[in-house]
């Protein structure tokens, strides 16, 4: 933060990451209620989303359905999901993430109950560090409120914003829900943090970037000519998002699906796609898929491309993987042209 904003500003700021992390970790009950009534423009959108409600416990029931769908079901809100080769929570991922944790002596009771690496806790932890400046300003220890201030640029740059942009969008693919409103405004006191902290560093910020260069190197021409490259192998690159710059969640292969008249089928992420590109084959319809998915893909290009400035060192490794999928996508498309 600004080195002349004041303790009981950085109070607020970090107020606003604990509240908001609530929303995202779950489930809404009538103590996130609470923390909704106390933020006028979070329980007008609730409002507004929930209208039809006759009364509280409907109001509940919704938000924990529709919290439900989004961050269970459809998207997953993890830095492992969206970093690791595998797509799979846990592991280096989600381990460097409770190290850094572990530096700061970040104890949280939901660290017993959650993975390290959701975004409620790394909301959580910025407001944590930003409590402890303010709380080092108060006793005026610059030098450790200076070391905290360098702790939230080091965690972001390292962590948060390589995975936040893409979660933003996989969210907004769904349309409008109290949780998608919430993810934005999530996305905007991030942003607006790295934006202060960037303006009134003392020294340039770096840019670790994470694994992920034999992705970028991936030449899919080449792959899909291998002997042994199958509809699992396609699918094992497509559906994880470190290696095809995407999130596509059940609801974008049902758009899919409902767009090329295919039968419907609901399974793992992975089965479910390598089932729609079966029934594609099986019904003549595989172009008409591979065109609804590249649509897909360029829609998630244009995201990215539109992303604000700051962000785009973040996200020019998303671009170059998102690319590569859409070759893999063209040149199958070429391929049932030629058959």
């Amino acid at each position: 933060m600004k080195n002349d904003t004041s303790p009981q500003q950085l109070e607020t700021y970090s107020k606003g990451y604990h509240l908001l992390a609530g929303f995202f970790l779950g489930p809404f009950d009538r103590k996130l209620l609470s923390h909704a009534q106390a933020l006028p423009y979070v329980m007008e959108s609730l409002r507004r989303a929930y209208r039809g409600a006759p009364d509280e416990a409907a109001l509940l029931d919704l938000a924990g359905a529709d919290h439900y769908e989004l961050f269970c079901r459809q998207v997953f809100p993890y830095e492992s999901f969206f970093l690791s080769e595998d797509a799979r929570l846990g592991g280096s991922v989600s381990g460097a993430v409770q190290d850094f944790y572990g530096r700061y002596r970040f104890e949280d009771e939901l660290l017993l109950q959650e993975s390290p690496d959701h975004f409620g806790l790394q909301l959580r932890f910025l407001g944590f560090l930003i409590n402890r400046e303010a709380t080092a300003l108060k006793a005026r220890k610059l030098r450790e409120a200076k070391a905290m201030r360098h702790a939230q640029r080091d965690f972001l740059s390292e962590h948060l914003l390589h995975w936040i942009y893409p979660l933003v969008v996989s969210v907004r693919e769904h349309g409008f829900c109290f949780f998608s409103f919430l993810t934005e405004v999530a996305f905007e006191l991030v942003l607006e943090h790295w934006r202060l902290l960037a303006a009134h560093s003392d020294k340039p910020q770096a840019i670790r970037h994470h694994s992920g260069e034999a992705t970028e190197a991936f030449e899919p021409e080449a792959f899909l000519e291998q002997e042994e490259t199958d509809l699992k192998k396609i699918t094992g690159i497509l559906m994880r998002p470190m290696q095809s710059g995407v999130m596509l969640s059940h609801k974008t292969m049902a758009r899919v699906t409902q767009a090329s008249r295919l039968p419907g089928f609901f399974n793992q992420r992975e089965t479910t796609f390598k089932k729609l590109l079966e029934t594609a084959i099986e019904y003549e319809k595989l172009p008409e898929v591979l065109q609804s998915l590249d649509a897909c893909l360029l829609q998630w290009k244009q995201n990215y491309e539109a992303a604000p400035g700051e962000l785009k060192p973040f996200t020019e490794h998303w671009i170059k993987r998102l690319e590569n999928s859409r070759r893999v996508v063209d040149a199958m498309l070429k391929a049932t042209a030629t058959q």
